[in-house]
């Protein structure tokens, strides 16, 4: 693939977000760890059509945002996330599968488009499976509202807040996210991160409906996330 230069930051991180054949040195350079560059643009595609803009959250969704999915043949496959009764969570731990089920049987009651992001929460987690933690709650209420509700994880919020303070991401504190029964403490963290996301990229953000921003965006913060240099150090 031909790399694109650093002057626009979306196109620019986005492109290492999917597989690709641009070489580690090359990435390093502009402060990119490899090994990150692993998901299938097949793959995406798919969950974006058939579970984003559905409003669907369920066991292919949840092996996505474990990144336990993969691209076989034309078809979307599970990779290393299936034990059993259980399934694995992104850090390996296992989830009771019937419990899962109920949880998403739950949320698909739910008309998410009538209620806040606090709301919602106080709703999901006392339902929510063991090893299913507020990272994963906010993914389930980014699926069901069609990306209403941002997908959060440290990465996107490391990178928001490096913007803020003109560090390298890889130079930002972020600590351990709070556990899901503590409400106050996830609101403050994913308002926290809406705050940043709004200041940093203005035109970007849909109040309208809809994404709230696009799944670009997202995969570019994703990416910058990780990184060790910061986008004006290397921007043209």
């Amino acid at each position: 693939m031909t790399l694109l230069n650093p002057i626009n930051f979306i196109d620019f991180y986005r492109q290492f977000y999917f597989e690709n054949d641009i070489d580690d040195d090359t990435m390093h350079s502009f402060g990119v760890p490899s090994g990150l560059n692993t998901t299938n643009a097949k793959a995406e595609e798919w969950i974006e059509e058939h579970r984003i803009n559905k409003g669907v959250f369920d066991m292919f969704a949840l092996a996505w945002k474990a990144g336990r999915i993969d691209w076989d043949d034309g078809h979307i496959v599970y990779k290393d996330f299936v034990d059993g009764s259980n399934c694995k969570n992104g850090l390996g731990y296992k989830i009771d599968i019937r419990s899962f089920n109920e949880y998403c049987e739950f949320l698909n009651r739910i008309d998410v488009d009538s209620y806040d992001f606090k709301s919602l929460y106080e709703m999901l987690w006392p339902q929510s499976p063991v090893n299913i933690g507020p990272v994963y709650i906010i993914a389930s209420l980014f699926f069901r509202s069609k990306g209403r509700f941002p997908i959060y994880d440290q990465f996107v919020h490391k990178a928001v807040r490096s913007l803020a303070l003109g560090i390298a991401p890889a130079d930002v504190y972020m600590g351990t996210p709070p556990d899901k029964k503590y409400v106050g403490d996830v609101v403050c963290m994913y308002n926290e991160y809406i705050t940043l996301l709004v200041r940093a990229f203005p035109d970007h953000i849909n109040r309208s409906g809809g994404p709230f921003i696009p799944r670009e965006l997202d995969q570019a913060l994703w990416i910058y996330g990780h990184c060790t240099r910061r986008w004006d150090e290397i921007k043209q």
